[in-house]
């Protein structure tokens, strides 16, 4: 009996930590973007970020779990090609660039079919959030390669992912993390998205 009871306690408990509401920090990221990120998220410094990941061009922000495993990436690239706002003047210019952004997304899946060993597409649309139109993809890939030793590696990645406009600067906020943590972090991946605001 005393066996039982301890097991229903643990269950009880497992069941209200895996049910506890995840909290958020509404984040201003040079008055640009705005979105919510997981309040126990690190925003890793730019030294930290070549460090880790060697890049060339640093994103706008990069945010970590205590792992190390989970991401939120935000860049912004300057286009000189487009002058594009958020405050759309008629319902038309709205449409077209809806019609831009599906046209632009089917670049966009072309290349990580390229870049991927495998890529499976979950998610492929063009929605509005908040009131401006973005690409959304949400897909799982396969990634081959060497680790540190030179031993074979493989990385399996759940990236949700939108892409689009403002003024003349074009925006990738993504969510990656293992794909073993896809079920679990999923509707967290959604709710960032689902927050952004220019």
């Amino acid at each position: 009996m005393k066996k039982i009871s301890i097991l229903l306690l643990a269950a009880f408990f497992g069941l209200a930590f895996i049910a506890k509401k995840q909290k958020y920090t509404s984040t201003n990221l040079k008055r640009r973007v705005i979105l919510d990120v997981p309040e126990e998220f690190l925003r890793l410094s730019d030294t930290d970020i070549i460090t880790k990941y060697g890049m060339d061009k640093l994103p706008l922000a990069l945010f970590e779990d205590e792992t190390g495993e989970i991401s939120i990436s935000i860049t912004e690239k300057i286009d000189s090609l487009k002058s594009r706002s958020l405050m759309y003047k008629t319902e038309e210019e709205k449409i077209a660039i809806s019609r831009d952004l599906a046209i632009e997304k089917s670049f966009l899946i072309s290349s990580y079919r390229h870049f991927y060993d495998d890529i499976k597409i979950l998610k492929d649309t063009v929605m509005e959030i908040n009131g401006v139109p973005m690409a959304l993809l949400e897909y799982e890939s396969k990634l081959s390669g060497k680790d540190a030793k030179d031993l074979d590696v493989v990385s399996e990645q759940y990236n949700y992912l939108v892409y689009g406009y403002r003024r003349n600067r074009n925006y990738i906020i993504n969510f990656a993390c293992p794909q073993y943590k896809q079920a679990e972090f999923q509707a967290i991946a959604q709710h960032i998205v689902e927050s952004v605001k220019f």
